[in-house]
């Protein structure tokens, strides 16, 4: 694969909100993990667990707390960090920033294998944390930290435009 490849992806990626009523097959959807799995890791704590909802009972009762979902997905994919593992890999750092990073980074793997299935979806961080505790049934050292939603879009993406490139680079200095 080369670059213009990997650009085009990249760039044809978007955030998708809305989705058909149709059912995605476990094992896409483990494949979409497995995608997030080969994110850097920092110290390789790997710290990050995943919890995948497809019963459509259980996500509409998340749909109820979360602000801008306003239909129930096709599958949801909570992203959780294991406080005690990454404390004991990444120390002080892990636990303040490096395992949120984990998982942002693991999340974009997830968001393009999930493009190039031909689905959409969309990252959420705005949701109750005891409440998703409490229906996910987390352990007292798991947090959740980011929630993807994810289905077959009902419409496509819209192009939103970035900031010219000169713009956001610099060389050697700000």
């Amino acid at each position: 694969m080369d670059i213009a490849a990997v650009m085009e992806l990249i760039k044809a990626r978007r955030s998708i909100r809305t989705f058909t009523a149709e059912r995605l097959p476990r094992e896409d959807l483990a494949e979409v993990i497995l995608a997030g799995q080969w994110a850097p890791s920092g110290s390789n704590a790997q710290a990050w667990e995943a919890v995948i909802v497809d019963d459509p009972a259980l996500m509409s009762r998340f749909v109820a707390f979360l602000p801008g979902v306003s239909k129930t997905p096709a599958a949801m994919i909570w992203l959780c960090l294991d406080r005690e593992r990454e404390a004991k890999r990444g120390g002080k750092l892990g636990l303040d920033s490096m395992g949120a990073l984990d998982i942002a980074m693991a999340a974009q793997n997830m968001l393009l294998a999930i493009h190039a299935k031909g689905w959409g979806g969309c990252v959420i961080r705005g949701f109750n944390e005891k409440i998703a505790k409490l229906y996910l049934k987390l352990p007292e050292r798991a947090t959740p930290e980011l929630m993807i939603i994810l289905g077959k879009p009902e419409q496509p993406g819209k192009v939103i435009s970035r900031r010219p490139l000169q713009d956001i680079l610099h060389w050697q200095q700000w």
